[in-house]
């Protein structure tokens, strides 16, 4: 049971692509700190949890006061790992966010996401609006870049992903 013709994706040119979902974002990043203070394996687990293992890179810094600071980070491209981030927030949080999604993407067609680091590192993802944070931040496909067809296009993914069983 394929798609039809006129069904399938289209490419800029006009010609049909291969796959049933057309590319929601150009890219995703998702990012936290990890103070001198916390355990840098918890927030590695989180950090693959949500990207997938091997994706995340670690950069070293230091602290005004000379304490170490790691830099967690991973940037997401594909479409079946920003679906596998997207997915492991959980049905919950994926609705809630599909109501907000007029605050949530700019006039540049970027999406933001801000992750309760503590409550991340006890396998809860819940929104927030602190600093101690794992950021999302994804740069949403949308042609011609439109605010509204990019609330369009994340409406889109966000129910495909939450009808997924």
């Amino acid at each position: 049971m394929g798609t039809s013709p006129q069904d399938a994706a289209k490419n800029r040119y006009g010609y049909a692509v291969a796959g049933n979902m057309a590319q929601t974002f150009h890219w995703v990043d998702v990012m936290t700190i990890c103070h001198a203070t916390e355990r840098e394996e918890l927030l590695l687990e989180v950090m693959e949890a949500l990207t997938g293992e091997g994706n995340v890179t670690l950069e070293e810094t230091e602290g005004h006061f000379g304490n170490r600071i790691a830099i967690l980070s991973a940037k997401i491209s594909r479409e079946k790992d920003a679906e596998h981030l997207f997915s492991a927030l959980g049905p919950e949080l994926l609705a809630g966010l599909a109501g907000e999604l007029e605050e949530r993407i700019d006039d540049d067609c970027t999406f933001y996401l801000r992750l309760d680091k503590q409550k991340a590192v006890q396998g809860i993802y819940a929104a927030s609006c602190g600093g101690d944070v794992v950021s999302v931040t994804g740069k949403i496909v949308s042609h011609p870049a439109r605010k509204a067809k990019a609330v369009a296009a994340m409406e889109t993914f966000l129910s495909n992903i939450i009808q997924v069983p």
